[in-house]
Order: structure tokens, then C-alpha cells, then sequence
């Protein structure tokens, strides 16, 4: 059953899923270059629920 107000994945069936089943061909491989100059930015509330 789909939640009109959150879109129309199947939520439930997404999750039965494994990382198996993900095709990343065509996904280039990143490399240490790439991440050089990456900013990491996380949202305020993920840093204090790492801290508990």
C-alpha cells in the first residue's frame, strides 16, 4: 500500500532488499582526489544523537 503523502515507493518492499541486489555499474569509482576538498555537513539533531 502506497502513502500518497510521501511518494509512491514501496517502502516495505525497498526493505526486504539487500545491498546484493544494487547494480553499481554505473557508478564510478571515486577516488582520494575526489574526497580532497569534500565538506562533510550533517544535520545539528545527527550530532548529539551520536553522542548518546
Amino acid at each position: 500500500m502506497h502513502d500518497t503523502l510521501n511518494g509512491k515507493t514501496d517502502w516495505a518492499k525497498l526493505h526486504l532488499n539487500d545491498d546484493s541486489n544494487i547494480d553499481y555499474s554505473e557508478i564510478p569509482t571515486t577516488t582520494k582526489e575526489f574526497w580532497t576538498d569534500a565538506d562533510v555537513f550533517l544535520p545539528p539533531d545527527s550530532i548529539s544523537k551520536e553522542k548518546n
